[in-house]
Protein backbone atom coordinates (compact mmCIF):
# COMPACT_ATOMS: atom_id res chain seq x y z
CA UNK A 1 0.00 0.00 0.00
CA UNK A 2 1.52 3.65 -0.90
CA UNK A 3 -0.09 6.67 0.41
CA UNK A 4 1.19 9.70 -1.22
CA UNK A 5 -0.50 13.11 -1.10
CA UNK A 6 -2.85 15.57 -3.65
CA UNK A 7 -3.52 18.72 -2.86
CA UNK A 8 -5.13 18.38 0.83
CA UNK A 9 -6.62 15.05 0.18
CA UNK A 10 -4.42 11.62 1.04
CA UNK A 11 -4.78 9.30 -1.81
CA UNK A 12 -4.34 4.79 -1.14
CA UNK A 13 -2.97 3.14 -4.35
CA UNK A 14 -4.02 -0.30 -3.42
CA UNK A 15 -4.24 -2.01 -6.62
CA UNK A 16 -0.23 -1.81 -7.44
CA UNK A 17 0.69 -5.09 -7.98
CA UNK A 18 5.08 -4.86 -7.51
CA UNK A 19 6.75 -8.55 -8.09
CA UNK A 20 8.76 -9.53 -5.65
CA UNK A 21 12.05 -9.44 -7.06
CA UNK A 22 11.29 -5.57 -7.41
CA UNK A 23 10.95 -2.43 -5.41
CA UNK A 24 8.21 0.27 -6.21
CA UNK A 25 10.25 3.75 -5.95
CA UNK A 26 13.53 4.74 -6.70
CA UNK A 27 12.29 8.40 -6.02
CA UNK A 28 9.67 8.87 -3.42
CA UNK A 29 8.95 12.67 -4.18
CA UNK A 30 5.98 14.28 -1.45
CA UNK A 31 4.93 17.75 -2.71
CA UNK A 32 2.47 20.20 -0.65
CA UNK A 33 0.15 22.44 -1.81
CA UNK A 34 -3.03 22.09 -3.28
CA UNK A 35 -3.43 20.67 -6.93
CA UNK A 36 -0.23 19.53 -6.83
CA UNK A 37 0.97 16.10 -7.46
CA UNK A 38 2.94 14.48 -5.33
CA UNK A 39 4.58 11.73 -7.20
CA UNK A 40 6.60 12.97 -10.53
CA UNK A 41 8.01 9.29 -11.56
CA UNK A 42 7.10 5.69 -10.42
CA UNK A 43 9.81 2.72 -11.54
CA UNK A 44 10.54 -0.54 -10.87
CA UNK A 45 14.15 -1.25 -10.09
CA UNK A 46 15.84 -5.26 -8.42
CA UNK A 47 15.74 -4.49 -4.81
CA UNK A 48 19.44 -4.37 -3.38
CA UNK A 49 21.39 -7.65 -2.30
CA UNK A 50 20.24 -9.66 0.17
CA UNK A 51 21.64 -8.37 3.84
CA UNK A 52 21.97 -4.95 2.51
CA UNK A 53 21.71 -2.56 5.51
CA UNK A 54 21.69 0.93 5.94
CA UNK A 55 24.50 1.87 7.68
CA UNK A 56 24.33 6.15 7.70
CA UNK A 57 21.86 8.16 6.58
CA UNK A 58 22.97 11.03 4.72
CA UNK A 59 20.34 14.23 5.05
CA UNK A 60 20.66 16.40 2.43
CA UNK A 61 18.56 19.71 2.29
CA UNK A 62 18.16 21.12 -1.11
CA UNK A 63 16.71 25.24 -1.60
CA UNK A 64 18.09 26.84 -5.15
CA UNK A 65 21.92 25.05 -5.44
CA UNK A 66 21.09 23.79 -8.94
CA UNK A 67 25.41 24.88 -9.38
CA UNK A 68 26.73 22.83 -6.61
CA UNK A 69 24.24 20.20 -5.99
CA UNK A 70 25.29 18.01 -8.56
CA UNK A 71 29.32 18.43 -6.97
CA UNK A 72 27.52 17.47 -3.81
CA UNK A 73 25.43 14.73 -4.71
CA UNK A 74 28.90 13.01 -6.69
CA UNK A 75 30.70 13.21 -3.25
CA UNK A 76 28.00 11.34 -1.60
CA UNK A 77 27.41 8.59 -4.46
CA UNK A 78 30.74 8.22 -4.40
CA UNK A 79 31.50 6.96 -1.13
CA UNK A 80 33.33 4.10 -0.28
CA UNK A 81 30.58 2.84 1.94
CA UNK A 82 28.12 2.19 0.02
CA UNK A 83 25.62 0.80 3.03
CA UNK A 84 24.20 4.27 2.87
CA UNK A 85 20.71 5.87 1.64
CA UNK A 86 20.93 9.79 0.55
CA UNK A 87 17.91 11.35 1.25
CA UNK A 88 17.45 14.86 -0.60
CA UNK A 89 14.60 16.96 0.66
CA UNK A 90 13.99 19.83 -1.39
CA UNK A 91 12.90 22.77 -0.03
CA UNK A 92 10.75 24.40 -2.33
CA UNK A 93 13.36 25.67 -4.81
CA UNK A 94 13.02 27.95 -7.97
CA UNK A 95 15.38 26.61 -9.45
CA UNK A 96 16.26 23.69 -11.57
CA UNK A 97 17.51 22.14 -8.32
CA UNK A 98 15.02 19.43 -8.15
CA UNK A 99 15.81 18.41 -12.35
CA UNK A 100 19.59 18.10 -11.21
CA UNK A 101 18.69 15.49 -8.35
CA UNK A 102 16.34 13.60 -10.48
CA UNK A 103 18.91 13.15 -13.45
CA UNK A 104 21.59 11.74 -10.59
CA UNK A 105 18.99 9.40 -9.04
CA UNK A 106 18.59 7.90 -12.51
CA UNK A 107 21.50 6.04 -11.76
CA UNK A 108 21.54 5.62 -7.83
CA UNK A 109 19.36 3.26 -5.87
CA UNK A 110 20.21 4.94 -2.70
CA UNK A 111 18.61 8.60 -3.81
CA UNK A 112 15.48 9.26 -2.22
CA UNK A 113 14.13 12.14 -3.51
CA UNK A 114 11.43 14.78 -1.45
CA UNK A 115 9.86 17.84 -1.98
CA UNK A 116 8.19 20.60 -0.26
CA UNK A 117 6.93 23.98 -0.04
CA UNK A 118 9.85 26.08 1.48
CA UNK A 119 9.94 25.51 4.54
CA UNK A 120 12.94 26.61 5.99
CA UNK A 121 16.58 24.27 6.86
CA UNK A 122 15.02 23.34 10.77
CA UNK A 123 11.72 22.05 9.00
CA UNK A 124 13.48 20.36 6.32
CA UNK A 125 16.16 18.67 8.48
CA UNK A 126 13.47 17.23 10.81
CA UNK A 127 11.83 15.63 8.25
CA UNK A 128 14.96 13.89 7.04
CA UNK A 129 15.60 12.47 10.18
CA UNK A 130 11.83 11.52 10.14
CA UNK A 131 12.36 9.24 7.13
CA UNK A 132 15.42 8.15 7.44
CA UNK A 133 16.44 4.48 8.17
CA UNK A 134 20.00 4.35 8.76
CA UNK A 135 22.29 3.66 12.52
CA UNK A 136 23.65 6.90 12.16
CA UNK A 137 22.76 9.82 10.14
CA UNK A 138 24.77 12.90 8.63
CA UNK A 139 23.67 16.13 7.43
CA UNK A 140 25.33 17.42 4.26
CA UNK A 141 24.11 21.13 3.05
CA UNK A 142 23.76 20.97 -0.83
CA UNK A 143 26.25 23.59 -1.62
CA UNK A 144 29.18 21.50 0.29
CA UNK A 145 30.98 18.00 -0.55
CA UNK A 146 32.53 15.22 1.13
CA UNK A 147 35.94 13.74 1.05
CA UNK A 148 35.65 10.22 -0.96
CA UNK A 149 36.02 8.22 2.92
CA UNK A 150 34.21 10.40 4.52
CA UNK A 151 31.52 8.38 5.67
CA UNK A 152 32.71 4.49 5.80
CA UNK A 153 35.71 6.14 7.96
CA UNK A 154 33.13 8.17 10.37
CA UNK A 155 30.84 5.04 10.85
CA UNK A 156 33.63 2.22 11.74
CA UNK A 157 34.95 4.70 14.42
CA UNK A 158 31.39 5.27 15.84
CA UNK A 159 30.61 1.73 15.78
CA UNK A 160 34.25 0.59 17.38
CA UNK A 161 33.75 3.09 20.21
CA UNK A 162 29.75 3.02 20.17
CA UNK A 163 29.70 6.35 20.15
CA UNK A 164 26.48 8.00 20.33
CA UNK A 165 28.69 11.26 18.16
CA UNK A 166 31.64 11.20 16.52
CA UNK A 167 32.79 14.90 15.89
CA UNK A 168 34.87 15.84 12.99
CA UNK A 169 36.81 19.00 10.84
CA UNK A 170 35.86 20.63 7.41
CA UNK A 171 37.94 22.81 5.09
CA UNK A 172 36.55 25.91 3.46
CA UNK A 173 37.01 26.79 -0.17
CA UNK A 174 36.41 29.97 -1.62
CA UNK A 175 34.28 30.81 -4.82
CA UNK A 176 36.04 33.62 -5.79
CA UNK A 177 39.78 35.30 -4.68
CA UNK A 178 37.68 38.35 -3.21
CA UNK A 179 35.71 36.33 -0.74
CA UNK A 180 38.76 34.65 0.20
CA UNK A 181 40.26 37.83 1.47
CA UNK A 182 36.92 38.99 3.24
CA UNK A 183 36.12 35.59 4.77
CA UNK A 184 39.90 34.54 5.73
CA UNK A 185 39.13 33.73 9.17
CA UNK A 186 36.72 30.37 7.63
CA UNK A 187 40.35 28.51 6.12
CA UNK A 188 40.82 27.66 9.96
CA UNK A 189 37.50 28.22 11.77
CA UNK A 190 36.23 24.55 10.84
CA UNK A 191 40.16 23.32 12.11
CA UNK A 192 40.55 21.87 15.61
CA UNK A 193 44.24 21.12 16.55
CA UNK A 194 43.89 19.70 20.17
CA UNK A 195 43.77 16.52 20.75
CA UNK A 196 39.80 14.94 21.98
CA UNK A 197 40.37 11.07 20.57
CA UNK A 198 39.68 9.71 23.74
CA UNK A 199 35.61 8.66 24.68
CA UNK A 200 34.16 11.44 27.05
CA UNK A 201 30.53 11.82 28.02
CA UNK A 202 29.04 14.79 26.16
CA UNK A 203 28.88 17.01 29.15
CA UNK A 204 32.95 16.30 29.67
CA UNK A 205 34.01 17.04 25.87
CA UNK A 206 31.43 20.42 26.16
CA UNK A 207 33.58 21.52 29.33
CA UNK A 208 36.74 20.51 27.54
CA UNK A 209 35.64 22.66 24.52
CA UNK A 210 34.34 25.54 25.65
CA UNK A 211 37.69 26.00 27.27
CA UNK A 212 39.42 25.55 24.61
CA UNK A 213 37.01 27.67 22.34
CA UNK A 214 37.14 24.86 19.80
CA UNK A 215 33.02 23.89 20.15
CA UNK A 216 31.46 24.31 17.04
CA UNK A 217 27.51 24.52 16.37
CA UNK A 218 27.33 22.94 12.73
CA UNK A 219 25.48 19.97 12.53
CA UNK A 220 27.57 18.70 9.34
CA UNK A 221 30.62 18.20 11.51
CA UNK A 222 28.94 15.47 13.71
CA UNK A 223 27.81 11.49 12.80
CA UNK A 224 25.33 10.77 14.93
CA UNK A 225 23.35 8.03 16.05
CA UNK A 226 19.47 8.29 14.79
CA UNK A 227 18.28 6.51 17.98
CA UNK A 228 20.20 8.16 20.91
CA UNK A 229 18.34 11.42 18.76
CA UNK A 230 15.12 9.76 18.91
CA UNK A 231 15.36 8.58 22.06
CA UNK A 232 16.16 12.16 23.53
CA UNK A 233 13.85 13.85 21.54
CA UNK A 234 16.50 16.24 20.25
CA UNK A 235 15.35 18.12 16.67
CA UNK A 236 15.79 21.65 15.33
CA UNK A 237 13.55 24.33 16.85
CA UNK A 238 11.31 25.08 13.65
CA UNK A 239 11.08 28.59 12.14
CA UNK A 240 14.12 30.27 13.24
CA UNK A 241 17.62 30.94 11.68
CA UNK A 242 20.65 29.55 13.50
CA UNK A 243 19.03 26.48 14.55
CA UNK A 244 21.93 24.89 14.58
CA UNK A 245 23.44 26.52 17.75
CA UNK A 246 20.78 24.91 20.04
CA UNK A 247 20.55 21.61 18.49
CA UNK A 248 24.56 20.67 18.80
CA UNK A 249 24.05 22.53 22.55
CA UNK A 250 21.17 19.99 22.77
CA UNK A 251 22.90 16.65 21.28
CA UNK A 252 26.25 17.20 23.31
CA UNK A 253 25.22 17.73 26.72
CA UNK A 254 22.61 14.81 26.08
CA UNK A 255 25.09 12.74 24.54
CA UNK A 256 27.14 9.56 26.94
CA UNK A 257 29.84 8.90 24.70
CA UNK A 258 31.21 10.90 22.32
CA UNK A 259 34.74 11.44 20.66
CA UNK A 260 36.42 13.72 17.99
CA UNK A 261 38.43 12.91 15.24
CA UNK A 262 41.04 15.75 13.80
CA UNK A 263 40.32 14.73 9.96
CA UNK A 264 39.07 17.79 7.49
CA UNK A 265 36.54 15.31 5.67
CA UNK A 266 33.51 18.05 5.33
CA UNK A 267 34.31 20.73 2.44
CA UNK A 268 32.82 23.80 3.02
CA UNK A 269 31.82 26.11 0.49
CA UNK A 270 31.99 30.00 1.03
CA UNK A 271 29.57 31.42 -1.72
CA UNK A 272 28.09 34.71 -2.12
CA UNK A 273 24.63 34.67 -0.91
CA UNK A 274 24.64 31.96 1.52
CA UNK A 275 23.58 32.08 4.81
CA UNK A 276 27.13 32.45 6.18
CA UNK A 277 27.77 35.78 3.65
CA UNK A 278 24.52 37.10 3.15
CA UNK A 279 23.89 40.50 5.16
CA UNK A 280 22.35 39.59 8.08
CA UNK A 281 18.57 40.78 9.07
CA UNK A 282 16.74 41.12 12.34
CA UNK A 283 15.54 37.10 11.80
CA UNK A 284 19.16 36.13 12.43
CA UNK A 285 18.95 38.27 16.28
CA UNK A 286 15.94 36.66 16.79
CA UNK A 287 17.00 33.19 15.81
CA UNK A 288 19.74 33.55 18.32
CA UNK A 289 17.76 34.61 21.17
CA UNK A 290 15.63 31.79 20.79
CA UNK A 291 18.75 29.30 21.48
CA UNK A 292 20.28 31.25 23.93
CA UNK A 293 16.75 31.29 25.85
CA UNK A 294 15.91 27.95 25.06
CA UNK A 295 19.44 27.10 26.97
CA UNK A 296 18.55 29.27 29.67
CA UNK A 297 16.67 26.71 30.68
CA UNK A 298 18.49 23.85 31.11
CA UNK A 299 21.40 25.74 32.95
CA UNK A 300 20.12 25.66 36.34
CA UNK A 301 20.15 21.60 35.89
CA UNK A 302 23.53 21.68 36.60
CA UNK A 303 24.12 24.00 39.19
CA UNK A 304 25.83 21.16 41.06
CA UNK A 305 28.80 21.36 38.39
CA UNK A 306 30.42 24.37 38.78
CA UNK A 307 32.48 23.64 35.16
CA UNK A 308 30.04 22.72 33.19
CA UNK A 309 27.29 25.42 34.36
CA UNK A 310 30.37 27.89 33.74
CA UNK A 311 30.56 26.38 30.42
CA UNK A 312 26.93 26.72 29.51
CA UNK A 313 27.13 30.56 30.49
CA UNK A 314 30.75 30.91 28.25
CA UNK A 315 28.61 29.41 25.52
CA UNK A 316 25.29 31.50 26.09
CA UNK A 317 27.88 34.35 26.27
CA UNK A 318 28.84 33.58 23.27
CA UNK A 319 25.81 33.86 21.33
CA UNK A 320 24.63 37.06 22.79
CA UNK A 321 27.63 38.89 21.67
CA UNK A 322 27.10 37.47 18.38
CA UNK A 323 23.36 38.79 18.47
CA UNK A 324 25.08 42.04 19.94
CA UNK A 325 27.51 42.13 16.59
CA UNK A 326 24.78 41.71 14.33
CA UNK A 327 22.38 44.19 15.53
CA UNK A 328 25.13 46.93 15.92
CA UNK A 329 25.05 46.40 11.79
CA UNK A 330 21.07 46.64 10.92
CA UNK A 331 20.03 49.62 9.91
CA UNK A 332 17.22 51.30 12.15
CA UNK A 333 14.59 49.95 10.15
CA UNK A 334 15.72 46.53 11.37
CA UNK A 335 16.95 47.46 14.77
CA UNK A 336 13.20 48.90 16.08
CA UNK A 337 11.73 45.18 15.38
CA UNK A 338 13.50 44.20 19.04
CA UNK A 339 9.91 45.72 20.43
CA UNK A 340 8.01 42.90 18.74
CA UNK A 341 10.31 39.96 20.60
CA UNK A 342 8.63 38.61 23.48
CA UNK A 343 9.52 40.52 26.79
CA UNK A 344 11.85 38.20 27.96
CA UNK A 345 13.94 38.44 24.95
CA UNK A 346 13.46 42.10 24.57
CA UNK A 347 15.27 42.52 28.48
CA UNK A 348 18.00 39.62 27.88
CA UNK A 349 19.62 41.88 24.59
CA UNK A 350 18.44 45.08 25.93
CA UNK A 351 20.69 44.30 29.17
CA UNK A 352 23.58 43.20 26.83
CA UNK A 353 23.61 46.02 25.00
CA UNK A 354 24.01 48.47 27.91
CA UNK A 355 26.76 46.35 29.57
CA UNK A 356 28.43 46.57 25.65
CA UNK A 357 27.78 50.22 25.60
CA UNK A 358 25.37 50.54 23.18
CA UNK A 359 22.14 51.81 24.64
CA UNK A 360 21.36 53.62 27.81
CA UNK A 361 20.42 51.82 30.84
CA UNK A 362 16.89 53.92 30.55
CA UNK A 363 15.87 52.20 27.32
CA UNK A 364 15.47 48.42 28.78
CA UNK A 365 12.36 47.30 28.59
CA UNK A 366 11.99 45.11 31.51
CA UNK A 367 9.60 42.06 32.29
CA UNK A 368 6.97 42.55 34.87
CA UNK A 369 7.37 39.09 35.81
CA UNK A 370 10.53 37.55 37.56
CA UNK A 371 13.54 37.68 35.54
CA UNK A 372 15.82 34.47 35.39
CA UNK A 373 18.81 33.66 37.67
CA UNK A 374 20.97 34.74 34.35
CA UNK A 375 19.23 37.82 33.33
CA UNK A 376 18.60 39.03 36.71
CA UNK A 377 22.82 38.46 36.99
CA UNK A 378 23.33 40.63 33.99
CA UNK A 379 20.82 43.38 35.06
CA UNK A 380 22.71 43.53 38.54
CA UNK A 381 25.89 43.99 36.43
CA UNK A 382 24.13 47.15 34.66
CA UNK A 383 23.50 48.24 38.00
CA UNK A 384 27.14 48.00 38.99
CA UNK A 385 28.09 49.86 35.99
CA UNK A 386 25.49 53.01 36.38
CA UNK A 387 25.77 53.88 39.64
Amino acid sequence: MFIFQQGLRNVTLTQLIIPDNAVSMRTVTHVEGEGKACIHEFKLYEKPAVGFSTKVSVIVPVYNTEKYIKDCLNSITRQSLQDIEIICINDGSTDNSLEVIQEIAKNDLRIKIFSQVNKGPSITRNFGLSVAKGEYVLFVDSDDMLELNAIKYLYSEAKLNNLDILYFDAKAVFETEQLEKEKAAYKTYYIRSQDYSSVYTGKELFVLQMKDSTFLMSPCLQMMRRVFLADNKISFYEGILHEDNLFSALAILSAKRVSHRNKQFYIRRVRENSVMTSKPSFRNIDGILVGAMELLKYQNLYNDDNELFDAMRKYIDRLIMNAIRIFKQLPDSEKVKITDMPVDAQTLLSSMLVIDGHIEPGEIKKANTAIPGWQAHLLQKISELTK
